[in-house]
């Protein structure tokens, strides 16, 4: 089994560093971490993208500043007996356009919440939405970890329609001969 602990996008969508353990059995552990220049499926990055809200409800922020915020980071941490109770903290650049500049903003780790009386406690918990949107960026990325990549296209610029392939007509030239062909049946 295999547990996300960080995934941070480098640059602007450079490279991907990702911090995951493996649990080979019940008693051992490996903890790896994999930096990839290798472009991830589009969903890790819309899934990365998406938290920009969390964030802003989190800092508790004005709404005008949504394409101000742009989440690069998660830093997932487990707790508890069972290792089930989730927390994390988002990382994200703000745009600082007097100036001309980003800086680093983070929200303070949050737990995932486990029952409903956590579900109204937004001080201390994550919103279901949150948690549903970290869930789907640690699905992401688990992919990744996995070998899910984007695919290039081998032949970008063409439509996905079946095309008949173009062909050029080989000009004669004088030394081309025509030889007639006849069959008898």
């Amino acid at each position: 089994m295999k547990q996300l602990n960080k995934i941070k996008i480098v640059g602007d969508k450079e490279k991907i560093n990702l911090l995951f353990t493996d649990y080979t059995d019940g008693s051992h552990m490996l903890t790896h971490e994999i930096t990839g220049d290798e472009l991830a499926q589009p969903e890790l990055y819309t899934a990365m993208d998406a938290l920009n809200r969390h964030v802003l409800q989190i800092l508790d922020l004005p709404d005008s500043f949504i394409n101000r915020i742009h989440p690069y980071s998660v830093s997932f941490r487990r707790n508890g007996k069972d290792g089930d109770q989730m927390a994390a903290v988002i990382s994200a650049k703000f745009d600082v356009p007097a100036g001309e500049t980003q800086i680093a903003i983070n929200t303070p780790v949050k737990k995932y919440p486990e029952d409903e009386v956590d579900n109204q406690d937004p001080v201390h918990f994550f919103t279901p939405d949150a948690v549903k949107a970290l869930n789907e960026l640690e699905s992401q990325a688990m992919a990744y970890i996995n070998g899910k990549r984007a695919q290039m296209s081998l032949f970008e610029g063409q439509d996905d329609e079946d095309e008949e392939p173009e062909t050029e007509a080989r000009e004669a030239d004088e030394n081309d001969s025509i030889i007639p062909f006849s069959a008898s049946i």
